[in-house]
């Protein structure tokens, strides 16, 4: 994982898509230019935690 890269994993069973969006937009927000990638990774099924 690269320095400037967040990777926020989340699962369809805790639901917390909308969270995560938020949490993209904050962080997207705030360090506009230090962060180079911010992504979502979808862990079908799987106990994430956020």
């Amino acid at each position: 994982m690269n320095q400037n890269q967040v990777i926020i994993e989340y699962s369809t069973d805790c639901r917390w898509l909308l969270r995560s969006d938020k949490v993209v937009q904050e962080l997207l927000t705030t360090f506009q230019v230090e962060l180079i990638e911010v992504c979502r990774s979808l862990k079908p099924n799987e106990l994430v935690i956020f």
